[in-house]
């Protein structure tokens, strides 16, 4: 018995340590931010409308912090390949940890305003964070250790919301926002833990076509940091149907996620008279919705491939989506929500991978960011209209949400997603040769 116990105990710690070193960082730095974030975040269209917003406003702030949220994304990406990735996710904490603080005190529209832009600063390490782990990883194994790195957010949603609303409707939205400073504080001092994650040389980067392909002088070989020309060469040239499909399938996402962030806690005030506890209740369950499947995504898109894993998962979400506003049952409409969750997130492993698979090596912060800005600019275009629909008929937030996730199946099948049969397939046989 003592030494299957040690057993037991030796083989999490072995798996642990074959983590590299920047994705285990990573990780830990992941679960202390959306600690920080999800302590409040559900919360805050309640919160803001308890300040005195009209449902308008409330998706106008949302809409601020997005468009915040896409210059970062773009500019993050490029400044992560330019002056290293380990900078970029260090300012991108620090953002959001001085927009909470100063959530805190606003008072003005102006004041809020301020907020929204700092945490769509926040944005800034996403594309970092990406091109930190695609670098550790290669093909056969990097669906995987995606699908690990986003299990850290869902894992910090099963316990914050819940903490955030208990302490929300006992002390208020103040002592609620400031339990998340301390972690905001531990994640930044993670991420000063993080080794700088460089480009790959330029010698296997893919050439890059002149502006007249018929030219003798066909290429150019890049050097040193990659340059903004370099990354419109490689989306305006030939062969870039699929770097603007993956665009398309981000912006797309961005739209429904910003009709429906907003107001679905609102949704629950209306419709079920829901309490704080109620409002954090959903998106916890959400959460650990998102914990259980997350490293089976990751897992999925590396052994039947990244196509089928998309498709399924967004066909049966538009489905499930449909139904929600069915019901006049709280326990169903939050069952029919968890398992939306689930499997809308079971995908998105297989999302993180094609992003990055689908640019050259040198470039794939610089075109992550540029491709996952496009969430940010649909979330600003779902939040300005979230209110005029909601007024319009709550019920369309989830219909229009089910037609974006067909829409996404359908760029996917078309353009986006290369139908092979496993994407570690070429790196399986490399390996054995």
């Amino acid at each position: 018995m003592p030494h299957r116990v040690a057993t037991a105990r030796w083989r999490p710690a072995g798996a642990w340590e074959r983590v590299p070193r920047n994705v285990r960082t990573l990780l830990i730095k992941s679960f202390l931010l959306n600690v920080a974030i999800y302590v409040s975040s559900g919360l805050i269209p309640a919160f803001l409308r308890e300040a005195g917003l009209d449902v308008v406003r409330i998706g106008l702030f949302f809409s601020v912090s997005t468009v915040a949220g896409f210059v970062a994304g773009v500019s993050g990406g490029f400044l992560a390949d330019r002056v290293g990735r380990r900078r970029v996710v260090v300012a991108s904490v620090v953002f959001h940890a001085v927009g909470t603080a100063f959530f805190i005190i606003a008072r003005s529209w102006v004041g809020l305003i301020a907020v929204a832009l700092l945490w769509g600063f926040g944005n800034l390490d996403r594309a970092a964070s990406s091109a930190i782990t695609a670098d550790a990883t290669h093909e056969g194994n990097r669906g995987s250790f995606y699908g690990l790195l986003l299990s850290a957010p869902p894992l910090a949603g099963i316990i914050a919301p819940i903490a955030g609303g208990l302490i929300a409707d006992r002390w208020g939205s103040g002592p609620a926002i400031a339990l998340s400073l301390p972690f905001f504080a531990l994640a930044i001092w993670v991420a000063l833990r993080l080794r700088d994650s460089k480009p790959v040389a330029p010698a296997p980067a893919a050439p890059i076509p002149t502006e007249e392909p018929s030219s003798p002088a066909l290429v150019q070989t890049p050097t040193g940091r990659p340059r903004f020309s370099e990354l419109w060469h490689f989306v305006a040239g030939r062969g870039s149907a699929s770097a603007w499909a993956v665009m398309g399938m981000w912006l797309i996402a961005g739209i429904e996620m910003g009709l429906s962030r907003p107001l679905i806690a609102l949704y629950l005030q209306d419709r079920f008279g829901a309490d704080y506890a109620t409002i954090a209740l959903n998106a916890t369950l959400q959460f650990a919705a998102t914990a259980a499947v997350t490293l089976a995504g990751g897992f999925l898109a590396d052994r039947i491939g990244r196509r089928g894993v998309i498709l399924v998962t967004q066909f049966f979400s538009a489905a499930l989506y449909t139904l929600q506003p069915l019901t006049g049952v709280i326990a169903v409409f939050f069952g029919l929500r968890t398992v939306t969750s689930g499997v809308i997130n079971l995908a998105v492993p297989a999302w993180e991978a094609v992003t990055v698979e689908v640019a050259p090596t040198r470039l794939r912060a610089s075109y992550t960011g540029l491709a996952t800005s496009g969430f940010s600019v649909g979330m600003a275009i779902g939040g300005a209209l979230a209110g005029l629909v909601y007024g319009l008929s709550p019920a369309l937030l989830f219909h229009a949400t089910a037609a974006m996730e067909l829409s996404i199946l359908v760029i996917a099948g078309f353009w986006a997603v290369p139908a092979k049969a496993s994407p570690g397939e070429s790196q399986a046989m490399r390996s054995k040769a």
